[in-house]
């Protein structure tokens, strides 16, 4: 994480201004949002032991998957991300597996 955090100038951002958080309280998701000039990043937790599944308004374009710790190669049980979100309409809906956490970083 502190590796994509040096890489990605959103993850560094921490002025309240610019994060936007959606709290899933029933299903135990938590959806943050940081943005950085033109860079813009989406991270979402699951604490939950089932997968789950939430919508979250973001800005238009493709948000490709940095990082989903559910991966096999982190010891999850195999990806539940998307490689890629596509928002058209200012939102999109997001799988998350139980017990996990993924990164999307905005493409504009």
């Amino acid at each position: 994480m502190l590796a994509l955090r040096r890489e990605i100038p959103a993850l560094g951002c921490i002025d309240r201004k610019d994060m936007t958080i959606n709290a899933f309280d029933e299903k135990r998701v938590l959806a943050l949002t940081r943005r950085a000039g033109n860079n813009s990043t989406l991270c979402v937790w699951n604490f939950s032991e089932s997968a789950q599944e939430v919508v979250v308004e973001l800005a238009n374009g493709h948000w490709p998957n940095l990082f989903d710790s559910s991966a096999a190669e982190w010891g999850g049980k195999g990806e539940t991300a998307h490689a890629r979100l596509t928002v058209t309409e200012g939102r999109v809906r997001i799988p998350i597996g139980a017990w996990s956490f993924a990164v999307y970083v905005s493409d504009k």
